[in-house]
């Protein structure tokens, strides 16, 4: 690993399937979440007669955090499925509030928990519970979804009161520099949830011990995300890459700061997808093996001193910015939609736009 000062570039090797996103958190869930501890991974909810896949929990888990409250925890994985996590979260937590048995089977696991690890319960058997308790305790639940990415809409319905969804982006990687060195970044897209689970920081990578050594709550193994995580590819130095476009501009640190948060936010939804070419002065991000279609052109970035322009594809989502007509020394024919970052509040606003009409297209690969 470089020192803290360094950036550590990687390779993203995503998960393959959702069983290894899985099996990486129930083997390292409290390395991750110092306050949970995982009881069960695919836990079918008992007293019910629903098919077996609509009462499998992908995983059951309790908050623990001594001197506090045990609380009910439900975990959502997805990896490239299209099922909305925040909605099956939702059903699953309501069937097993709905009746009335599975509180005590819930306890039975946490029970078996205590026993397994020499731990005693802090408070008053569930069973004994009153009217007020039960509320509570069902009222206390956490609920969490973890994918690659979440888009706007997702976002939007996690953080209805009503519900307060946690979601986790979770992605695997390995070093550029030696491909058996694996890692796994985990970020909150809420920051406000990290003293809740217990985690170090918002956002931290974690090394996978080799020969699958499970972590230990004692191995210096969490480090936090730096500033850039670059995703880079084998003949990195012959291709062109954001990092190498913006260190020939004279621009200020600040504002190529913003342009590769941009390209981080293309790289998290989209990962190696995305190849990248330089065309009169832009860098364009684009889909296609043949670069001189003008399909599959995605977005187009260029650099000037007093301005950086970003160019999108005409829909929807970017009817609020300024047509463009293509001429000969634009970034590409399907990219006519163009916006100006000059301060911090235009920024913000692309941003928010941008996750949007990125996952637009990434639904449409």
């Amino acid at each position: 690993m470089k020192n803290n000062n360094s950036q550590l570039f990687l390779l993203l090797d995503d998960f393959k399937n959702e069983d290894e996103v899985s099996n990486f958190f129930e083997k390292n869930m409290s390395a991750i979440f110092k306050n949970l501890v995982h009881i069960k991974t695919k836990w079918r909810i008992p007293c019910c007669d629903l098919e077996d896949n609509k009462r499998t929990i992908d995983a059951l888990a309790f908050y623990n955090k001594k001197g506090e409250r045990e609380r009910l925890v439900l975990l959502e994985y997805k990896h490239n499925d299209p099922k909305n996590p925040i909605s099956q979260l939702l059903g699953y937590f309501n069937i097993l509030r709905d009746n009335k048995g599975n509180l005590v089977s819930l306890e039975k696991r946490y029970n078996k928990f205590l026993t397994e690890n020499g731990r005693k319960k802090e408070f008053v058997e569930w069973e004994d519970f009153n009217s007020n308790q039960k509320k509570n305790f069902w009222k206390n639940r956490i609920l969490i979804a973890v994918a690659p990415f979440f888009d706007k809409n997702r976002k939007q319905e996690a953080k209805r009161e009503e519900e307060k969804i946690i979601l986790i982006k979770v992605k695997k990687y390995v070093s550029k520099y030696n491909k058996k060195d694996e890692f796994v970044s985990i970020s909150l897209v809420e920051n406000s949830y990290k003293e809740l689970l217990g985690m170090s920081s918002e956002s931290i990578i974690i090394q996978i011990p080799k020969k699958e050594k499970q972590l230990e709550n004692n191995q210096e193994t969490l480090i936090h995300i730096p500033e850039r995580v670059g995703e880079s590819k084998e003949k990195e130095n012959n291709e062109p890459s954001l990092e190498r476009f913006l260190a020939g501009k004279e621009i200020d640190k600040k504002e190529k700061d913003k342009m590769l948060k941009i390209d981080e936010l293309i790289r998290q939804i989209f990962g190696k997808e995305k190849k990248i070419k330089l065309t009169h002065g832009y860098l364009v991000y684009y889909d296609n093996i043949d670069k001189k279609q003008a399909k599959g052109q995605i977005l187009g970035i260029k650099l000037t001193k007093k301005e950086c322009s970003i160019w999108l594809e005409d829909n929807q989502t970017t009817k609020a910015f300024v047509s463009k007509p293509y001429t000969s020394n634009s970034p590409a024919k399907n990219l006519t939609r163009l916006t100006n970052i000059k301060n911090d509040e235009e920024y913000n606003k692309i941003m928010e736009i941008l996750e949007e009409y990125l996952s637009q297209f990434k639904e449409q690969i």
